[in-house]
């Protein structure tokens, strides 16, 4: 009995080292599963820390993009603003010439057409005004030119109508027309 009970005890000595080898194989077994588990996570967390810095630098670009082309606009409407205030101004300025500039350049700007008999049309206010002493001073010129009775629906300036031709002069087109032409000038002047 004793070698069955030497034999049980080589037995147990034999399954207790080949669970202690079992168990410390497991071990290094998890310790390496362990290991590469923590690399991989580090390097997902490497490649999710740079994809988000990637995502960050781009949404500030764009951002910085926006800004700028938001910059751009209001510099563009506010530039634009004060061209047109300058034109307005011009048009505010032209309106409020003395009767007498308003004759002299109304006669001046008319004749330029003046082609004989015509109706002078003019804004209430300079047919009240201006409007005998220019339809006379345009006459005198050549033609018969009348007032018209009804006046025109403009800020200032005059339309010349004769027969089925009509010479618009109103402060408008005029303004407008020289706008045109003069734009990039005046920016010049206001924008140096």
């Amino acid at each position: 009995m004793n070698d069955i009970a030497a034999i049980l005890t080589q037995i147990d000595e034999s399954a207790r080292q080949a669970r202690e080898e079992t168990l410390a194989a497991a071990g290094l077994h998890a310790d390496a599963i362990r290991a590469q588990g923590r690399r991989q996570a580090e390097e997902e967390s490497r490649r999710i820390l740079d994809e988000a810095e990637r995502q960050a630098d781009f949404i500030r670009r764009r951002g910085e993009s926006q800004a700028g082309i938001q910059g751009r606009s209001i510099r563009l409407a506010a530039r634009r603003e004060m061209m047109d205030r300058a034109f307005d101004r011009a048009m505010d300025l032209l309106c409020a010439l003395s009767p007498g500039e308003k004759a002299a350049l109304y006669t001046r700007l008319a004749a330029q057409s003046l082609r004989g008999d015509a109706l002078l049309i003019l804004n209430e206010a300079d047919g009240a005004a201006v409007g005998d002493e220019v339809a006379q001073a345009l006459s005198a010129k050549g033609g018969q030119v009348a007032l018209s009775p009804e006046p025109g629906a403009f800020r200032g300036g005059l339309v010349l109508r004769q027969g089925s031709i009509e010479t618009n002069c109103t402060f408008e087109v005029l303004v407008a027309g020289t706008r045109e032409q003069i734009e990039a000038q005046v920016a010049l002047v206001l924008f140096p």
